[in-house]
């Protein structure tokens, strides 16, 4: 399904709540048109801003250059919204380790370390940006002069080519992070990691940020909830929203098109079934495999 809509917008979906992650603000590469479509077309009662919104500390202290690159209209956006009743989470990343202590608050977000929500359906599921199940950390300091030198290099690419009028979307540093990833995977599993890390505490599932590629389904033979929010920094811009009807969607947005869209849907039929499953009330069913992945 595709929305689209006007610059200055309604919300046009109403939700329940809303993950999303990794938007790097204050660095080059924060696609910030994508994000403040989204959460201007988006409405919801609870928004969780699961780690890395700012790129480092001092980018976010640095309010002259958030005003420059526009990213200081994220911060004014939300906290206009917060006065209309959205209640904001921000739950610290590793490039966002905030000082601040957990329960208080900055650009009106209450600070978290991680969070749970229940689904409409029953699950318990955890919300955490996830730095810890990634085993390529050590490799970060590197990773990180790579990736800041791959986001100078896409700024001033992306510059030429709007200058030249293409629309064409050029990312140097996505392919950094990739790379930094490919890594990751062949010194363990991230999403297996954070998927144990859930169980084990009694979670029935777990979403995710920091990889920057977004993922929602149902894994494993016990039938866990996983999803990864993504990133607002590299291609595509991805956000999980939970709608009042139970229904979990991963969505997409548009930096230039002002377009949302529902890239995948996991139905509360299909969540209530697996969690059935998980308790042992219930055989598999083909309504099920649809979500499976």
């Amino acid at each position: 399904m595709l929305i689209r809509a006007r610059r200055f917008i309604e919300p046009v979906l109403e939700v329940d709540w809303m993950i999303l992650s990794d938007l790097h603000l204050g660095s080059g590469n924060c696609s910030i048109q994508a994000l403040l479509n989204c959460v201007r077309m988006i409405r919801c009662n609870r928004r969780y801003q699961n780690g890395d919104i700012a790129h480092s500390l001092k980018r976010l202290e640095n309010q002259q250059r958030l005003a420059k690159m526009g990213h200081l209209e994220y911060f004014l956006e939300i906290e206009q919204q917060q006065e209309e009743g959205v209640e904001d989470i921000w739950i610290t990343g590793n490039h966002d380790p905030l000082p601040q202590p957990v329960g208080s608050k900055l650009f009106g977000m209450r600070i978290e370390r991680q969070a749970v929500i229940i689904l409409v359906t029953g699950q318990k599921i955890l919300v955490i940006h996830g730095q810890q199940f990634d085993r390529s950390m050590p490799l970060e300091p590197i990773g990180n002069a790579f990736y800041e030198l791959g986001l100078g290099l896409d700024y001033v690419l992306n510059s030429g080519a709007r200058f030249l009028g293409r629309r064409t979307r050029l990312s140097v540093s996505d392919l950094v992070k990739r790379k930094v990833h490919w890594a990751s995977s062949h010194l363990g599993n991230f999403r297996e990691n954070g998927i144990e890390y859930a169980r084990v505490r009694g979670f029935d599932g777990i979403f995710c940020g920091h990889k920057h590629h977004g993922e929602l389904a149902i894994v494993d033979d016990d039938f866990m909830l996983y999803g990864n929010t993504g990133t607002f920094a590299g291609y595509p811009c991805t956000a999980i929203v939970g709608h009042y009807n139970g229904d979990i969607s991963l969505t997409y947005w548009d930096d230039d098109g002002y377009v949302a869209q529902l890239t995948r849907t996991i139905t509360a039929e299909q969540l209530a079934h697996a969690y059935d499953v998980r308790k042992g009330g219930r055989v598999l069913e083909p309504v099920l495999e649809a979500a499976r992945a």
